[in-house]
């Protein structure tokens, strides 16, 4: 036979255990078919360049790369930023 209720121990106990792990839940999956979101124009930016660079300076570390490259579009100008 399955209870209907939950005794007042059990009901404290899940309070507690909420307190302690606050945002522990279940995650949302999302539909498979749900349309991604647009890449922003700097994310854009640094996929195209990205790799452009990588050849011509083997010896750069990822970091190094996106430094780089996060300065050139940081000097761009505002029309080409948008795309």
């Amino acid at each position: 036979q399955v209870r209907k209720f939950r005794t007042l121990t059990e009901l404290i106990m899940d309070a507690e255990e909420h307190v302690k792990n606050p945002y522990k839940g279940k995650k949302l999956k999302k539909h498979p078919d749900f349309p991604k979101k647009p890449l922003t124009p700097y994310f854009r930016f640094f996929m195209e360049k990205r790799a452009k660079y990588a050849k011509l300076h083997p010896e750069m570390s990822n970091l190094d790369l996106t430094k780089i490259l996060s300065k050139k579009y940081k000097e761009l100008p505002e029309k080409k930023k948008v795309w």
